[in-house]
């Protein structure tokens, strides 16, 4: 197929192996820089060459229009590559009609994150299934998002510095972690739904980030909601669907 010119050789093997493969690296100049061999070969310390492990410092900051592109790569590699290639990759392109959903509700780094984090469980787990909308993801990307925001409102702490590109293995306590209590940070937290990256005005999800049903909104005298209402058609307090008490 067409659309499979100029895939890097490390890139087949990858997905030949059912190994995550960053987004970054199917995008048209990742492609472009490989076929005209950038950043393919690295001299080892022994004096010998060998392909570049990949680079994933900047798969946090593709942007969506890129991505879409290589989401669709994506889908042709698996069809092609994995065991079951047509059913897995009709799976895979249903989670990036998620992904797609959740970047019109979300914003765009919600919906790239629990891409990433869909993507990590179901190549660490291969009977996850990814072509289901998760809560669970959903809520750990969340709450990941509300501590960086959280960390960079405070000012940030040392930590240990990362000693190469290599991606962090997945333990099993990291794999789909409940949601933690949402934390008020100038981005916005949704007091509706408790997730982060969107008003109340904005929210569609039927349930808050503990798993509750969300409340109906409050219209006020011009048509806006600003509050929360009971099933007794009562306002009450916004830290409902923060804590889910």
């Amino acid at each position: 197929m067409a659309i499979l010119i100029g895939v890097p050789a490390k890139v087949i093997w990858a997905f030949k192996a059912f190994d995550y493969v960053p987004y970054t690296a199917l995008t048209y100049s990742a492609r472009t820089k490989a076929e005209n061999g950038e950043q393919e070969m690295e001299l080892r310390i022994d004096g010998t060459f060998a392909v570049k492990e990949f680079d994933w410092q900047e798969e946090k900051s593709i942007r969506e229009g890129a991505w879409q592109a290589a989401s669709k790569l994506a889908v042709e590699l698996a069809r092609q590559y994995w065991q079951q290639g047509d059913i897995r990759a009709d799976a895979l392109s249903k989670h990036h009609d998620i992904v797609t959903e959740l970047a019109d509700s979300h914003r765009w780094p919600t919906a790239m994150l629990y891409d990433i984090r869909q993507r990590e469980i179901m190549h660490h787990t291969p009977q996850h299934n990814a072509s289901q909308f998760n809560e669970s993801v959903l809520g750990w990307v969340t709450t990941k998002l509300l501590a960086e925001n959280a960390l960079l409102t405070r000012g940030p702490y040392p930590s240990p510095p990362l000693s190469s590109n290599k991606r962090p293995a997945l333990t099993d306590s990291s794999l789909a972690s409940p949601p933690k209590k949402c934390l008020i940070v100038e981005k916005g937290c949704c007091f509706r739904c408790g997730y982060v990256g969107h008003m109340p005005t904005e929210c569609r999800t039927d349930k808050t980030i503990t798993g509750k049903p969300a409340a109906t909104m409050a219209l006020g005298k011009r048509g806006h909601g600003y509050s929360l209402e009971s099933t007794k058609g009562k306002p009450f307090c916004f830290s409902y669907a923060r804590h889910g008490n």
